[in-house]
């Protein structure tokens, strides 16, 4: 199966956070891009890995069933991708955060 209901785009994430704090329930929003690369940090008190990748992307409690790049707490990577669109973050639980800064 080729999509991943648990996993999130970063356009996704950043435009559900935003309704989330503005209490907007607006569904459009603009697509995120950026000019040359974009840096992720998984929060340093997250409990679990965050896998970060395309939308197969999938985070399980088994290891060996995990698809993507796994960022383990306080981890971070640096992308040379300029569309939001194609990122995609999963993680076993709901309580992670993950920070980014795009230039």
């Amino acid at each position: 199966d080729s999509s991943n209901a648990q996993a999130i785009s970063l356009d996704a994430a950043v435009h559900l956070a935003a309704n989330t704090a503005l209490g907007d329930t607006t569904t459009g929003y603009a697509a995120l891009e950026w000019k040359r690369s974009i840096t992720l940090l998984a929060d340093p008190s997250n409990t679990q890995t965050v896998y970060v990748g395309d939308v197969n992307t999938f985070a399980h409690s088994a290891a060996i069933k995990c698809r993507g790049f796994p960022l383990a707490p306080g981890a971070s990577i640096n992308l040379e991708i300029t569309r939001g669109s194609e990122i995609y973050f999963d993680c076993h639980t709901a309580d992670c955060v993950m920070y980014w800064i795009a230039v």
